[in-house]
């Protein structure tokens, strides 16, 4: 793993490790990795909230009591008001805090130096870290929910930390619904609040926390034989689920314009990975997208500055003018029969209408 590499690189050398920022959603476990990098490093930790930090002499005081490679975990950076990002980037670049003190033409700098410090930031997507921030963090991990048959050894060694005991099949059931995540897991558990579980108590939490997030299988056979029967959302779930599938890490964005983008997608490999945009349309076979659409969903994907690759999938077609807009630009159009075709590779295959 390249966190162990850097650690290991910043013991050997005796330099103050690389500043890191950890991707992934809540409960997977950034919090924990990042003390777990402390001790390794034999440092300490502080802990910080961009939410909860107001004024320049919050920061200030924070960094001003770090030792030299102790690291500042930072939660929700993405909330740092502007004013505060500029002066934490400077602390991580310069290890010097530039403070405004004053107003108006009284106003004037005032450098405070501060000890090399290593900093973790936490952020739920890529696109979270403000741009300022982005290009100061060396190594970039993204966090994967954890596989089905880890979470049930997770839950298992919670449970136990507790003193309760779960059937086995209650342990399956508990640890489809933690979705990946620890921090979910744990909360299930203690929802529970009995010393010995059975699939039966874990069931009657289905209300609570309502079934897990629909596998890619789950998904494909409830989809009817018209996938433009489906509605947009439910569409855009099937192709999330079916990048996950293709070894993605995928998430749905908030609901935007026709420009916008719909879902996420991180892809770690070697030369063709790297951050991906997708829109999806669902469309009726007899209504193609144009290139006005296409053209849209470019300006969205330059907007985005991070993005190797942005890919447009519908349940219809394309027309001529839009395959040629798009054939010089860094945009793969999936129309319903190459879609057909992944469906198909990937799982079993609902039927497109021809």
């Amino acid at each position: 793993m390249r966190l162990t590499a850097l650690v290991m690189l910043a013991k050997d050398s005796g330099r103050v490790c690389d500043h890191v920022l950890f991707v992934g959603p809540e409960g997977c476990g950034k919090g924990t990795i990042a003390q777990a990098v402390a001790r390794e490093l034999g440092v300490s930790i502080r802990v910080a909230d961009g939410s909860t930090i107001e004024a320049a002499g919050d920061l200030a005081a924070i960094a001003a009591n770090l030792e030299e490679g102790d690291i500042l975990y930072f939660q929700n950076v993405n909330r740092l008001r502007r004013p505060l990002r500029k002066i934490l980037s400077s602390g991580m670049s310069e290890f010097r805090l530039n403070i405004v003190v004053g107003k108006g033409s009284g106003s004037h700098l005032m450098p405070l130096l501060v000890k090399p410090f290593t900093c973790i930031a936490a952020v739920q997507k890529e696109s979270d870290c403000p741009s300022e921030l982005f290009n100061l963090f060396n190594i970039v991990v993204r966090m994967r929910p954890y596989p089905q048959a880890e979470m049930v050894q997770i839950a298992e060694r919670i449970a136990t930390r507790l003193g309760i005991e779960i059937e086995a099949s209650a342990l399956e059931l508990l640890a489809s619904l933690a979705d990946g995540s620890p921090a979910k897991a744990s909360l299930i558990i203690a929802r529970l609040n009995s010393k010995r579980v059975t699939e039966h108590d874990v069931q009657q939490l289905l209300p609570v926390f309502g079934r897990p997030d629909n596998t890619f299988a789950d998904l494909l056979s409830e989809v009817p034989p018209d996938v433009g029967a489906i509605s947009g959302v439910e569409f855009e779930r099937l192709v999330t689920a079916l990048l996950r599938k293709m070894g993605f890490v995928a998430e749905m964005t908030r609901v935007t314009g026709d420009g916008g983008i719909d879902i996420e997608a991180q892809l770690d490999r070697p030369v063709i990975g790297g951050r991906y945009l997708f829109q999806c349309k669902r469309f009726a076979v007899d209504s193609p997208v144009g290139s006005a659409m296409v053209r849209e969903f470019y300006g969205a994907l330059v907007a985005d500055r991070k993005a190797v690759k942005g890919v447009l999938i519908t349940t219809s077609t394309f027309t001529l003018q839009a395959r040629e807009f798009a054939a010089a630009l860094p945009i793969e159009l999936i129309d319903g029969g190459k879609l057909s075709l992944l469906l198909r590779e990937y799982g079993k295959e609902p039927e497109l209408e021809d």
